[in-house]
């Protein structure tokens, strides 16, 4: 790890994981090892890959998205990557216009000092979000909207999706023998991948029982993902290789 030949890399769930502890010493004691281990390297949102799979997967069976989604590595550096965002800062007039490349052409030292200005910055932005706070600062960021508990919402309500397909099955037997995978698929589709699915559909003019009238079809179709795949039955999950990239042209 010191000679930079290997590194862990972090995913959201880990993020999410380390917000919830609240001794800042602890978090601080976390740092040390985690920029040691993973040096910021991540693997990004579940989402990003979802998404990037269902066009790969429409492109195939309905043709181009009019719409081309962005290519982004599945394999980078930083929180915002792992959090499916793209990261870094720029520079905006107070009507939002960019002036990045204009500032960065005028800093006094030339642009490769604005450029480790700004790197710096975001190293300190990824190691301050593992830290999180210190103590006499934290009332300062309350007033300025900060919520350390934000993120929980989220995982709360993924707890009780789960606790309601639980009772789903304890009220119906029936859906145990021999179908217990389609329900579970179908809860995936309605959680994860309906908002990227049905964008995806809108946006070439199609309807998902014009592209797969029957469901078998259906069923090869959602499972040819590997995230998907992943998401109905853990024991099909496949880690990514080193090179691990698509965009909406590039199927797996």
């Amino acid at each position: 790890m010191e000679r930079g030949g290997v590194a862990f890399r972090m995913a959201d769930s880990i993020y999410f994981e380390i917000s919830k502890i609240r001794p800042h010493r602890q978090r601080r004691d976390l740092l040390e090892v985690i920029e040691a281990m993973s040096r910021f390297m991540v693997v990004t949102s579940r989402s990003v890959v979802s998404a990037h799979e269902i066009e790969a997967l429409l492109d195939r069976v309905a043709g181009p998205n009019p719409k081309p989604i962005r290519s982004m590595n599945y394999l980078d550096w930083g929180v915002a990557r792992a959090l499916g965002m793209v990261g870094g800062f720029k520079v905006r007039s107070s009507s939002g216009e960019d002036l990045t490349a204009a500032v960065r052409d005028a800093h006094p030292d030339g642009p490769g000092a604005f450029d480790l200005l700004l790197a710096k910055a975001e190293l300190e932005l990824n190691r301050n979000v593992i830290a999180g706070p210190a103590p006499d600062k934290e009332a300062d960021l309350r007033k300025l909207g900060w919520n350390p508990t934000g993120g929980f919402e989220v995982a709360e309500r993924r707890v009780a999706q789960e606790i309601e397909q639980v009772r789903r099955f304890d009220e119906d037997p029936r859906w145990r023998r021999g179908r217990i995978r389609d329900v579970v698929a179908a809860h995936e589709v309605l959680i994860e991948i309906n908002d990227a699915l049905s964008r995806g559909l809108s946006e070439r003019g199609a309807t998902l029982e014009a592209i797969f009238p029957r469901l078998p079809d259906t069923r090869r179709a959602l499972e040819s993902m590997p995230s998907f795949r992943c998401g109905s039955n853990p024991k099909d999950c496949i880690p990514p290789g080193p090179d691990a990239s698509m965009d909406a042209e590039r199927h797996p």
